[in-house]
């Protein structure tokens, strides 16, 4: 770890003290990243955990190349996860969309009966799914103005930071 750290100066003493101070910012630091991926509000944030990762790979003597491997690895994660996601949204409207067709099967021809003397526990099935659908439309639209926020969000950052580099 000795001169090829980005500081070594900047190290301070070794052992468990300085490894346990090292692991708990290391925590404090992917809470406040946990915390941030949740929130609007996150410019001042971002520079904050920034400067204390800075602080923490120059305590732990992290080289340039050290740093770039974690850019990386960090890179080649989120790319990995964006594809999961996007394979469990496509997922997620494949069963959805089987789950209506079934639905929609079990749903044709109903009749409500006269009377609740009347009423079978296959009728029962068939009221608390129309009852079901009702609710799982609007947890859908909910969850759908919710992802377009974020899209929103995303894309008004990314002209803020296009106007500040004067692009």
């Amino acid at each position: 770890m000795g001169s090829s750290g980005i500081n070594a100066e900047y190290m301070g003493s070794s052992g468990i003290n300085a490894e346990y101070m090292g692991a708990n910012l290391r925590k404090i630091i992917e809470s406040i990243l946990r915390s941030m991926a949740e929130s609007q509000d996150t410019e001042e944030l971002a520079e904050i955990t920034a400067e204390a990762t800075v602080d923490l790979w120059k305590a732990e003597g992290k080289t340039i190349a050290q740093i770039r491997a974690e850019v990386a690895r960090v890179s080649k994660a989120h790319f990995k996860a964006e594809r999961e996601a996007a394979y469990l949204r496509v997922k997620k409207r494949n069963v959805t969309m089987a789950l209506h067709i079934i639905e929609d099967e079990m749903l044709h021809d109903f009749k409500m009966p006269a009377s609740a003397k009347d009423l079978s526990e296959e009728d029962y099935d068939r009221i608390k799914l129309t009852l079901g659908r009702s609710e799982r439309q609007n947890a859908q639209h909910v969850e759908t103005i919710k992802e377009l926020q974020e899209k929103l969000q995303a894309f008004t950052t990314t002209l803020a930071d296009r106007e500040q580099l004067g692009m």
